[in-house]
């Protein structure tokens, strides 16, 4: 038995074609692209049984152009004979140089039987119709569709883009969303004060007043809370105690070598504010808070014409091997790097530092095959720490030592390191589009993220015209 459709998987990334030539009721050339057969398949299983062809020695079976062998059937007397001259019968499975079509050659003397029914013609020629419907609005949803993927060590600022992302162009957090972060704010303060208590105890750092060895204790001291509590009354006099205690500000200075989060400043100077009654975390406290992602979250927004599907997944490295699901398909690859990380140690290795860890990290997606027709976006992001800390940590303390610039000189040390990011893209003519951001500051990344979208619409246009 000669199949002309076979129904395992592996065919199905085949292209077949089937050609009728000589017989007036049907003169067609088709040919079903790998999706088309996909979309097919339930109906060509269903009506492999019905519509056959018979000789008296093969039998040829499992059509794969329901359409046109009903159009014989309805044009044909019940059970055909055509002319008995030049009928041939071919069809074309596999093409390859090595191997050329093959072809099935029906003897013009031999009669030809097919069966089938109108009811079933019709019902497929309308199947048929709504498939090819649904593949051109597939089609046309896909080419204003962008898959955006975000990227990036940890720390690296790649949650607060997706949280600005819902700020900016979607609706925004709801009271009771903002109220699941106070917890998490919390719990940003407390980790913070148990990376200081670590850090004078392995530096034999000492309190200024003796009773601050309580309160450091009584903070220590596992404590949660619930969305809808307020923050605890007894935590907030032991934390303004601590925090003006000299002991305690040598720790916060020792802080790169310990992973303290760069967000406990913000949140100590407005604790009051934090500690009230009805408190309930606004935007801004949102963006500053920290909570590791685990996995992959995806954010859905409008821009333009274009609908963005951004993904961001956790940087750490026990998070990476998560990584490869995403990398089909993707427009556009956004890196971040946490300038400011260049004198800082990672959370998962007091022993790294961050900005070498983000150098090894892009130059292995820059140059992955992944992302060869990918935009590629760099975010060299929080700038405004990296300004604050420059000058009492230049840059070649910390291992970058054929930095020659300004030593305090922003502009010049945060070109250094754009520099050195491009220097890894071992293409030269793929362009790397990088840009200085605060992911804090919802205004700036406004104005970035609509330079990213003039970039990725001239991208869209000059691939259309290639």
């Amino acid at each position: 038995m000669i199949r002309l459709f076979s129904p395992s998987p592996s065919s199905l990334s085949q292209k077949y074609s089937l050609a009728w030539l000589g017989w007036s009721a049907l003169s067609t050339y088709t040919v079903l692209s790998p999706i088309q057969l996909n979309r097919l398949y339930p109906l060509l299983i269903q009506h492999t049984q019905t519509l056959t062809l018979i000789d008296p020695q093969t039998s040829y079976s499992g059509f794969c152009l329901i359409y046109l062998t009903l159009l014989a059937c309805d044009n044909r007397p019940e059970f055909p004979t055509p002319p008995r001259d030049g009928i041939h019968f071919r069809l074309s499975c596999t093409s390859t140089p090595s191997q050329p079509h093959p072809y099935a050659t029906i003897p013009p003397q031999t009669p030809i039987m097919c069966f089938g029914s109108r009811d079933k013609g019709d019902r497929g020629l309308a199947r048929s119709r709504d498939i090819d419907k649904q593949l051109r609005q597939d089609e046309k949803r896909l080419s204003k569709e962008v898959k955006l993927l975000l990227l990036g060590a940890g720390e690296s600022g790649k949650s607060t883009v997706l949280k600005q992302m819902k700020l900016i162009y979607s609706q925004g957090f709801s009271k009771n969303e903002k109220l699941e972060w106070k917890p998490v704010i919390f719990s940003n303060i407390v980790q913070s004060f148990k990376v200081i208590a670590e850090a004078m105890n392995e530096h034999d750092l000492q309190f200024d007043n003796p009773d601050n060895e309580k309160h450091m204790a009584h903070i220590l001291v596992d404590h949660e809370i619930s969305p809808h509590d307020p923050m605890p009354a007894n935590y907030l006099e032991p934390i303004k105690a601590l925090w003006v205690d000299n002991g305690v500000r040598a720790a916060i200075g020792m802080g790169n070598e310990y992973a303290l989060h760069d967000n406990l400043t913000y949140f100590i100077e407005d604790i009051d504010r934090l500690w009230g009654e009805d408190y309930v975390p606004d935007d801004q406290d949102l963006l500053r808070s920290r909570l590791r992602t685990t996995g992959i979250t995806e954010t859905i927004f409008d821009l333009g014409q274009l609908t963005y599907r951004m993904f961001d997944v956790g940087g750490q490295r026990s998070e990476r091997k998560k990584w490869i699901h995403c990398f089909e398909n993707v427009n556009c690859l956004l890196f971040l790097v946490a300038i400011s990380g260049y004198d800082q140690c990672l959370v998962e290795d007091k022993d790294g530092n961050q900005m070498n860890e983000a150098l090894m990290l892009w130059e292995s997606i820059a140059n992955s095959h992944w992302f060869a027709r990918s935009a590629l976006i760099l975010f060299l992001n929080k700038m405004d720490l990296f300004k604050e800390k420059l000058p009492k940590s230049p840059i070649t303390n910390h291992g970058f030592t054929d930095y020659h610039g300004p030593k305090d000189d922003y502009k010049a040390a945060s070109k250094y390191f754009l520099d050195k990011f491009k220097a890894l893209n071992r293409n030269t003519e793929k362009e790397i589009y990088g840009h200085f951001t605060n992911a804090t500051d919802t205004n700036l990344l406004k104005i970035t993220m609509a330079s990213v979208q003039d970039m990725i619409i001239q991208r869209n246009l000059k691939q259309l015209i290639l």
